[in-house]
């Protein structure tokens, strides 16, 4: 067998294989003993069926068959030889299988190119801190104060600020009236400072009373439909109801976390849980410049067929999901092209950096994560290992905390 392998593009090797005549006649005679024992033909007991029957019967599907079963056993031994892992299904062309003469022809395959990295140290990234103020905690005590709120039903005109329960008694919307819109389900907040829409224009409206309001919706709307388009509601308040703030005190605090005996004790532990949040975000922005840099200082190819495989799957994701979407393969693969690209140069990215710097997660490592996850889920640590080895979840707690520690090298940050 003669074959010449050449780099048709970085990622596109183009073999050209040529196979002695002998090895296709081979193959028939070893397809014309499996016919001849299998075969049945009336008059001819099983495996007596004679050979010249077999030939004029069969003769032009078994050549074909042998002709077909000849590239692929060529091809995989090419690919062995070589040392090429296909990752797609190789495309043959200029087969010449003429009787009497060699067998050629050519196979296209991608393959995923070997990875160097010229430039993966001393980036220049650095891991900013981010102090925490007092202003930052005030922030979280009134998201806080504002999620613990309560309402109640007051007999006055609706204010910015209050919640109303509304029924919709007609709908138009660029012109045509819309008789399947749906009243909303909870109480609607007349938003503080909020642009000319319908909820601003209920303002002063009181339980019992109809008011119609026109507006346009904005021009990026996220239902495409209504996008641009005038509309006229005209809506039924049914009942106004006042949010009632929590008093910031000791008891809030206690309510907020069991744990916090006072509100200097809760200011306390929001500041710990923003200053680590502070942290984790310091960290990640980092990770992800130094994968920017790496990325514009050293050429990395990803193969389409590889491309295409991450694609389709991120959309069966997606769609299952958000089982009710209408965006079609082709549009979710234009707008998701260049992050999947990014995504697949980070993984290579960090199997190189992982495989060079000799970078893997201990046992205890493993077993540190295994606690964590058994803690949140209020399990033992030998119930959550055994569940975790049985699903084969552990490799991926492997392969995550290798990831994590190779992007942790790269910005030279020795914490969790």
């Amino acid at each position: 067998m003669k074959t010449t392998v050449s780099e048709k593009d970085p990622c596109t090797r183009s073999i050209a294989v040529e196979v002695d005549e002998e090895q296709v006649q081979k193959k028939i005679e070893e397809l014309l003993g499996k016919y001849k024992k299998s075969v049945q033909v009336p008059g001819f007991r099983p495996g007596k069926v004679p050979r010249e029957i077999i030939e004029k019967r069969f003769g032009k599907g078994v050549r074909d068959e042998a002709i077909e079963d000849v590239v692929s056993d060529s091809f995989k031994e090419v690919c062995a030889k070589e040392n090429l892992r296909p990752i797609n299904r190789p495309v043959i062309t200029s087969l010449k299988a003429d009787e009497g003469a060699p067998l050629s022809y050519q196979a296209d395959v991608e393959i995923d190119p070997p990875l160097e990295l010229s430039v993966y140290k001393d980036l220049g990234v650095t891991i900013e801190k981010k102090t925490v103020a007092d202003k930052d905690v005030d922030t979280v005590v009134e998201e806080l104060r504002d999620r613990l709120a309560t309402l109640t039903t007051v007999q006055r005109p609706l204010r910015a600020g209050d919640f109303a329960l509304l029924e919709y008694r007609k709908v138009v919307i660029g012109g045509v009236e819309k008789k399947d819109a749906e009243n909303p389900k909870y109480p609607v907040e007349i938003r503080k400072g909020a642009p000319d829409d319908f909820q601003q224009q209920l303002i002063g409206c009181a339980a019992g009373e109809e008011k119609t309001v026109t507006f346009t919706f904005k021009s990026d709307y996220s239902v495409k439909d209504l996008a641009g388009k005038d509309a006229s509601f005209t809506i039924f308040v049914k009942e106004v109801k006042e949010k009632n703030l929590p008093t910031a005190d000791d008891a809030f605090a206690k309510e907020v976390n069991p744990e916090a005996a006072t509100m200097v004790d809760l200011r306390e532990q929001l500041k710990k849980e923003l200053e680590q949040e502070n942290a984790r975000a310091a960290l990640g922005k980092a990770h992800t410049e130094a994968i920017a840099a790496i990325v514009a200082k050293n050429t990395i190819h990803i193969p389409a067929s590889r491309l295409q495989s991450f694609l389709s799957l991120s959309y069966d994701n997606f769609k299952n999901q958000y089982n009710n979407t209408t965006i079609s393969f082709e549009e979710f693969c234009e707008k998701n092209r260049e992050p999947a690209i990014t995504e697949l140069k980070r993984y290579k990215i960090l199997d190189w950096v992982a495989a060079k710097e000799n970078i893997k997660a201990s046992t205890e490592e493993v077993d540190a994560e295994i606690r964590r996850l058994a803690a949140m889920r209020g399990a033992s640590f030998d119930e959550t290992k055994a569940a975790l080895r049985k699903n084969g979840a552990i490799i991926n707690i492997r392969d995550d905390l290798r990831e994590r520690k190779a992007l942790n090298f790269l910005v030279n940050h020795t914490g969790d």
